[in-house]
């Protein structure tokens, strides 16, 4: 689980969205919305998840996808 004073202002600050959730995952914490896995919170990072029509503009802020390792790469999250 990450740092609860990352975690808890960032649920807050999401709460206007409706009621988000999160579970332990990957050493990190998941997000749900409505019970879709939508971002992971890892190490006081947040990355979101994406598909083919809204990666670009990650891509061109320069953002990273979600790596918990260095032989693991997640490419539907990348970082917000």
């Amino acid at each position: 689980m990450i740092n609860s004073e990352y975690l808890e202002p960032l649920l807050f600050a999401l709460r206007p969205i409706g009621t988000i959730t999160s579970e332990e995952m990957f050493g990190g914490d998941a997000l749900y919305f409505n019970g879709y896995l939508f971002g992971i919170c890892y190490k006081d990072r947040l990355y979101f998840k994406v598909n083919d029509a809204t990666r670009e503009p990650y891509l061109h802020a320069g953002m990273q996808p979600f790596a918990p390792s260095p032989r693991v790469t997640l490419r539907d999250y990348y970082e917000v």
